[in-house]
């Protein structure tokens, strides 16, 4: 028997043709119900702002707790999943990515979400989620002057904030073995200096094979690769906190020249280090 006869999915139609395709939902509820299982084209968000919710997506089952964000990308078969949870406050959003077509962050934080589903965010980040979530549901309710400008500019806040989020967790793996743990503390205090594999195996009395190969199968990530995130972390954070110009961070950070500085951040963050701190609120000095 197929795996479509054992879960029968439902291709939904979110919106009629000519309608704005963005969509909002906020549900209170103790004794939350489920839905069948269904796909569209739309993107999906949920924010569980408060309790706690279980959703299927795919092939797999995501348990969420306050704080979460789920993510359905187009045509993948989903279901809210009622049985164990409680929930206090969802928030949804549906849109067609049609709308954020011409929108650069945009398109760059979709590309980095497009193989992410569940994301926990800190207390303020899921303010900052929850106050645009409400603003593009007060917008879409109003529909005043300019409101479709303004419901896409909400959404790609949202998405770039997202998109930060998970560029954060990819930065920070957990090391569980003792010396490469050693290792990851020595190159916090230098990683902004001209270490190399050999320096740092010298350093520990090791071979630049045997650092190597621990580093890799520990860190899901070679050494130099290691280095280059370490550094666009500590520079993404002096473009949002900042106002240093962009080749001065990119020195500050250990980047050899400016040159690979914007395309090491472009290949991570999918954006220009520019374009990063534009969506992040920083400024650049004259």
């Amino acid at each position: 028997m197929s795996v479509e006869l054992l879960n029968p999915c439902t291709r939904m139609n979110i919106f009629k043709a000519g309608e704005f395709p963005v969509a909002m939902g906020i549900a209170r509820r103790s004794e939350p119900g489920g839905f069948e299982r269904n796909f569209h084209p739309e993107l999906e968000f949920h924010l569980v702002r408060h309790g706690a919710v279980k959703y299927s997506i795919g092939e797999h089952e995501y348990p969420c707790q306050s704080n979460s964000v789920l993510i359905t990308h187009a045509d993948e078969p989903h279901q809210y999943l009622s049985k164990g949870v409680c929930l206090d406050k969802l928030m949804t959003l549906i849109f067609s990515p049609m709308i954020l077509a011409e929108r650069e962050i945009a398109q760059a934080a979709l590309k980095g979400l497009e193989s992410i589903h569940h994301l926990i965010l800190s207390d303020r980040q899921a303010n900052i989620a929850e106050f645009l979530l409400n603003e593009i549901n007060t917008e879409c309710r109003n529909r005043d002057l300019h409101w479709k400008e303004i419901v896409a500019d909400h959404i790609e806040t949202f998405l770039a904030m997202l998109h930060r989020v998970a560029q954060q967790k990819k930065y920070v793996p957990e090391v569980t073995d003792p010396f490469v743990r050693d290792v990851v503390k020595y190159l916090e205090c230098r990683f902004t200096e001209k270490s190399s594999l050999s320096q740092v195996a010298k350093h520990f009395n090791v071979s630049r094979f045997t650092l190597s190969k621990k580093f890799n199968h520990h860190m899901g990530l070679g050494f130099r690769e290691y280095l280059i995130q370490r550094r666009i972390l500590a520079a993404r954070r002096l473009l949002e906190q900042t106002d240093k110009k962009v080749a001065n961070i990119a020195t500050e950070c250990g980047f050899v020249s400016l040159t690979s500085f914007n395309r090491d951040f472009r290949n991570l963050a999918c954006v220009t280090p520019a374009a990063y701190r534009k969506v992040s609120g920083g400024s650049e000095t004259s």
